[in-house]
């Protein structure tokens, strides 16, 4: 199952965004706003190339009962790595899962754009969860949970934004 995220955000040029991207102080701002914990497991940057893994366990956003019946789990957390490359604004990330490892795979593209002098954004995510019965149903609770975190990380980012430029 696919999911989108597509977000441009205002008052901040494309350069400027690739950094405070990858600011950790942003991040970890950005995670407190969304209810997820995050913890840097591994950043590099050689050159225009960035590699950065994250543990991450969402917060108050539990797996469906029928599900956690099934997997025995009630929290869905991963790890995402993501491999940047900066001079062409492009990169590619997957998560690891806790849960049912060998049964969920999810990957996509990452892709920082200039709109008009505005940097934008653009996630796009392959979701697969391969279980009998209940496959379907993970699916559509990862997508729903990923798009409404990116759209929560938007609406902070662009506060975030304004702070800065004192507006």
């Amino acid at each position: 199952m696919r999911f989108t995220a597509d977000h441009t955000f205002e008052g901040i040029s494309l350069a400027d965004y690739k950094a405070l991207y990858f600011e950790e102080q942003f991040n970890a701002e950005l995670c407190e706003a969304v209810q997820l914990d995050r913890k840097l497991l591994r950043f590099d940057r050689t050159g225009d190339k960035v590699v950065r893994h994250v543990h991450v366990e969402p917060r108050g956003r539990e797996i469906p009962a029928p599900v956690a019946k099934v997997v025995g789990q009630t929290r869905f957390t991963y790890v995402e790595e993501l491999e940047m490359d900066l001079a062409t604004g492009e990169g590619r990330w997957r998560t690891l899962p806790t849960l049912l490892p060998d049964k969920v795979s999810s990957s996509g593209t990452l892709r920082f754009v200039d709109d008009r002098g505005h940097a934008r954004r653009l996630v796009v995510g392959d979701i697969e969860v391969r279980v009998f019965g209940i496959g379907g149903l993970v699916e559509r609770f990862i997508c729903a949970d990923a798009e409404k975190s990116y759209d929560d990380a938007a609406a902070f980012t662009r506060r975030f934004i304004a702070s800065r430029r004192g507006g």
